[in-house]
């Protein structure tokens, strides 16, 4: 802790001072250990911490702290302990165009992956996998990661629920562990943690797979493992990486580092409701190409310090809410902003324990959004941009599974009323 300035006893005892405080406020909204929600209670404890010790101006460390309350409050308002949910069961028909679905999506995600390892490597495998794991997607290549944050979340969850309730369980078994694989060569330490969210989310409800918390563990393992073989790679030692490790952890909050500095402060000032507007939309105009790519927030606040782009991109922090509000509405509209965001996140978890759905396609979008939904509290642009980039490609994919499986009834009943025969047995 003395590499930034601060001692290490007084981060431990703040450290478990907030830690007691959100598990007492938070414990009844988590449903297991595998509920994202403890992430984000984790990225709140350290950005409270960081507060602590770096924001000297008390109006601005109680707009920070009234944000985290109000985002509580937001939470608070929404939630409801969700009731087991029934067992779900699918027809024969929404299975096989789910199935389609999820094969069509797996080989676009997979082909996108294969082609930036084929053309500058797969970043886990590079010297430096943090740095490779941004710079590897720049020059055209950014498509793949797009993939990486929309579809790479829907084909895991899809390829559970047919695991668990389809016709061909061994298969899509084998798709959800092709996707693990995927997901790992990106280089990115938290990407397996997805994988964890979504198996937690399944067997939360009624019926639908337990077992899989024992694979939980072992994939729980393995994420702990590609992030000590990435640390140690980059640090040079085990104690090292495991030094690594703890500072990356407390860092989960550092936009508090750089973002509350008055000249930092001074320099956004000038946004707005509007430049909010277009921050938000940005990531799906700038895929239809009607305007260029805005740098996320926390690319611009290094480089206004640093003064280096380069690495901006690659030490650039997340713009979690409560800066995010304060930058476009201020003291008070934050405030507010933050709760808005607290009590979406809560209604998209309601939406998904309390839904009726009995498709797959529709109730793995469900699971899909209540994973990205805590993209939103962490990087708003960045849940919208997976949201655009997960449903419009399941959308187009929906339609082509739906007319194939229309046109193959529609041939089996022919052939029926021709030959007076089931000339296709299996046929749905």
């Amino acid at each position: 802790m003395q590499a930034i300035g601060i001692d290490l006893w007084p981060v431990v005892l703040a450290a478990a001072v907030f830690s007691a405080l959100y598990v007492l406020f938070y414990r009844r909204f988590v449903f297991s250990l595998l509920d994202p929600l403890n992430i984000f209670v984790l990225t709140q404890v350290c950005s409270c911490v960081l507060a602590v010790f770096f924001v000297s101006e008390p109006l601005m460390l109680l707009q920070f702290f009234a944000a985290q309350i109000s985002f509580w409050l937001g939470f608070r308002i929404c939630f409801r302990a969700q009731a087991p949910a029934q067992a779900m069961t699918f027809t024969a028909r929404d299975m096989q165009v789910a199935e389609i679905v999820t094969v069509l999506l797996l080989l676009a995600w997979a082909g996108a992956n294969l082609y930036v390892g084929a053309t500058v490597g797969f970043p886990l495998l590079s010297a430096n996998p943090s740095e490779s794991k941004v710079t590897s997607f720049m020059g055209g290549l950014g498509f793949a990661k797009r993939f990486n944050f929309g579809i790479g979340v829907w084909v895991p969850a899809s390829a559970l629920l047919l695991a668990i309730h389809g016709e061909h369980r061994r298969m899509f078994k084998f798709v959800f562990f092709l996707s693990v694989l995927i997901t790992a060569l990106g280089g990115s330490k938290g990407g397996l943690l997805s994988f964890l969210y979504i198996i937690g989310y399944t067997t939360a409800r009624e019926g639908m797979g337990r077992k899989w918390i024992r694979f939980s563990r072992v994939l729980g393992v393995s994420a702990f493992a590609i992030v000590m073989i990435v640390l140690i790679r980059e640090n040079g030692s085990l104690v090292d990486g495991l030094a690594g490790l703890m500072k990356r952890v407390l860092f989960y909050g550092d936009v508090v580092i750089y973002y509350y500095k008055p000249e930092i402060m001074h320099h956004f000032a000038n946004l707005g409701v509007k430049d909010f507007l277009l921050s938000e939309l940005n990531p799906i105009l700038g895929a239809l190409r009607l305007t260029p790519y805005q740098d996320p927030l926390g690319y611009q606040m290094v480089n206004y310090s640093l003064g280096n782009y380069t690495l901006a991109t690659i030490m650039g922090p997340n713009t979690l809410f409560f800066v995010r509000g304060h930058v476009y509405f201020g003291i008070l509209g934050g405030t507010l902003y933050a709760a808005t965001i607290g009590y979406i996140v809560a209604r998209v978890r309601r939406w998904y324990f309390e839904s009726k759905v009995h498709t797959p396609i529709a109730t793995a979008s469900l699971l899909c959004f209540a994973v990205l939904i805590f993209y939103l509290p962490l990087e708003s642009p960045l849940f919208v941009s997976s949201a655009f980039d997960t449903f419009i490609p399941v959308g187009v994919c929906f339609c082509v599974a739906k007319i194939s499986v229309y046109a193959l009834r529609h041939v089996h009943d022919e052939a029926l009323r021709v030959t007076g025969s089931r000339a296709f047995p299996n046929a749905v």
